[in-house]
């Protein structure tokens, strides 16, 4: 996601968005990929319009378009999740939490009402989210119901993970009262501070393993992490420009900067940095996924926005969706590619 000081100056911006945006066809056949997904999806002409209004009905039509396309999916999305049936996400401008079928349907609004939206995570009963403006991080049933806040008083609560026990945040403000990186029962409960607000000047986006909290900080130009249990934070990576998105695997952290314009790696236990990719294939890097073998990340440009790929173990990266303005937020899994594209305020979903 967006460094959170560039998130939040655009809300007011995004307020605006109009909710019939365009749609371009999708081709939903799929090749399996171990664990996670990947696609070649080149943008289409515009066909038609998909109303997300809640409960709008995708309104797709069939006009032509040069090679596979993506599918527009909501106006004003601001982040994404997945499980094996469902996308979700958080639009800013009707400030709801919104959900649809994998395979294509209508849209529900599973949650409405609050002061912002933010981050989204999901696991097999619950999608939580942060609330920056409202200061709160929030659940809700992802079958829809009532709404439970977990966190109030948080400062700035941005990016949110979530393991089988607790969900984990950053506060983008923790100086003034709150903990860098804070958790809470599934349940609800007593907040906890994992990382004290001294530990982090702005902490921004968040990763977890079995075991340990990562996060990037874009102020303070560093990652760190710390055992789930609380501790003392570790700083393992230095000088970066603006660290922002990150994500881990069994054997190495993974994390884009997109002023360096570049994709990152460094084994979990510390040693030397590798460069995945830099300047033109990372172009305002923000957003990062993985899957089994291969690394994903947004290109945050109005001229050069895309999603992009490289194996993991580094080679020439490739474009799987070009021509993205300000593609900001990216998930993948079995089903596909998704991916918020600020600058059509849309969740775009790309074939295999």
């Amino acid at each position: 996601m967006r460094p959170i000081w560039l998130t939040l100056a655009l809300l007011p911006a995004l307020s605006g968005c109009e909710l019939v945006i365009p749609s371009y066809h999708v081709g939903l056949g799929a090749t399996e990929v171990d664990g996670g997904a990947k696609i070649d999806a080149p943008v289409g002409a515009a066909d038609s319009s998909i109303d997300t209004s809640a409960g709008g009905e995708d309104a797709q039509g069939e006009g032509d378009t040069a090679g596979p396309a993506q599918d527009c999916i909501s106006a004003c999305a601001s982040n994404l999740a997945l499980d094996d049936v469902n996308v979700y996400w958080t639009d800013s401008n009707t400030r709801t939490v919104m959900k649809r079928a994998l395979g294509g349907g209508a849209s529900t609004t599973l949650a409405s009402g609050g002061k912002s939206v933010l981050d989204i995570a999901v696991d097999a009963t619950s999608i939580y989210w942060t609330d920056p403006v409202g200061q709160t991080v929030l659940k809700v049933s992802i079958a829809g119901g009532p709404v439970t806040t977990l966190a109030t008083d948080q400062r700035v609560p941005t990016s949110i993970a979530v393991d089988g026990t607790s969900v984990y945040w950053t506060n983008a403000n923790p100086a003034n009262g709150s903990a860098a990186v804070a958790k809470v029962s599934l349940a609800g409960g007593d907040v906890t501070a994992v990382a004290a607000g001294t530990a982090s000047n702005n902490p921004s986006g968040i990763a977890l393993d079995a075991d340990t909290v990562y996060w990037t900080d874009v102020y303070a130009q560093t990652l760190s992490s710390v055992p789930k249990a609380g501790g003392t934070p570790t700083t393992f990576s230095t000088g970066d420009t603006t660290p922002t998105g990150i994500a881990v695997d069994e054997t190495s952290v993974y994390w884009t900067d997109p002023m360096a314009r570049a994709v990152m790696k460094m084994p979990i236990g510390g040693g030397a940095m590798t460069t995945l990719a830099n300047q033109v294939d990372a172009q305002g890097a923000t957003g990062i996924a993985l899957d089994s073998t291969t690394v994903y990340w947004a290109n945050d440009s109005y001229a050069l926005g895309a999603v992009m790929k490289v194996s993991k173990a580094g080679g020439t990266p490739a474009p799987v969706a070009s021509a993205v303005v300000s593609a900001d937020a990216v998930a993948v899994s079995d089903a596909g590619a998704f991916w918020t594209n600020l600058g059509g305020a849309e969740v775009q979903q790309g074939s295999k």
